[in-house]
């Protein structure tokens, strides 16, 4: 057979191909949306039936230590801070790993959060870049900052972890701000069996002016109607799926 008749043959044995690969890939996510669908409904059955106000009064409610790693986060962080130390939870502190920014991400803090120089013990249980400076909140004293040499995101997370009070730790982005029952509600998962329950996570809703930000009747923020955020939002959930 000549390469000209062969041709057509091996461009339609493509198409085909990657029209089997598009078929399974689009089944198989509707099968996880038709799952998803499902479980979430009974996750909101099982959160309308839970009394968080004994979750909030409890002496056996868990603490947590909060750990945001931050690079050139200037713009936001001190948002996302005000975010975390607003959270309704009973027990926790909230640690910011400034990771060598070249911004004034540091300066930020110091300014919005009365930070100064402090010398708290703690055991370098993980290997980290050099850590310059710990300081600590006069205006909210559960909130330490740590001024480190860049290392990047999961080396700042391991020096978080290395000053972390408690045992559970809740790993955010300096870019992000939270709801108030954020934690209420990852942690309601945790607590009827911490033995079993390792890891939760959560789903993010995008927003390209935060200033502008929406709630609905209920308080939640409503997704940002702009059609190019929608498609990022979109191609999160399918990441996180």
């Amino acid at each position: 057979m000549s390469f000209e008749t062969v041709l057509p043959l091996i461009t339609w044995g493509g198409y085909l191909v990657c029209l089997l690969y598009l078929t399974t890939l689009t089944i198989i996510f509707l099968a996880l949306i038709v799952t998803a669908a499902r479980e979430n409904r009974e996750r909101v059955k099982e959160a309308s039936a839970e009394d968080f106000s004994i979750v909030r009064s409890s002496p056996f409610t868990i603490p947590v230590s909060v750990i945001a790693p931050a690079y050139n986060e200037e713009v936001c962080v001190s948002a996302c801070v005000r975010s975390l130390l607003a959270l309704d939870y009973p027990e926790y502190e909230v640690i910011v790993v400034n990771d060598g920014s070249t911004d004034g991400t540091l300066r930020r803090l110091t300014e919005d959060f009365d930070l100064q120089p402090a010398a708290p013990l703690y055991r370098r249980v993980i290997d980290t870049s050099e850590v310059q400076q710990i300081y600590r909140s006069r205006v909210d004293p559960r909130l330490t900052v740590i001024d480190k040499a860049n290392g990047g995101k999961a080396d700042a997370l391991n020096a978080g972890a290395n000053f972390a009070r408690f045992r559970y730790l809740c790993c955010v982005d300096s870019d992000t701000v939270y709801h108030a029952d954020a934690m209420l509600k990852g942690m309601r998962l945790v607590m009827p069996d911490p033995s079993r329950m390792v890891g939760v996570t959560s789903h993010v809703t995008l927003h390209s002016r935060p200033e502008h930000v929406v709630h609905d009747e209920q308080g939640r923020i409503r997704v940002d109607r702009n059609w190019l955020v929608t498609y990022q939002l979109l191609d999160y959930l399918r990441a996180f799926v």
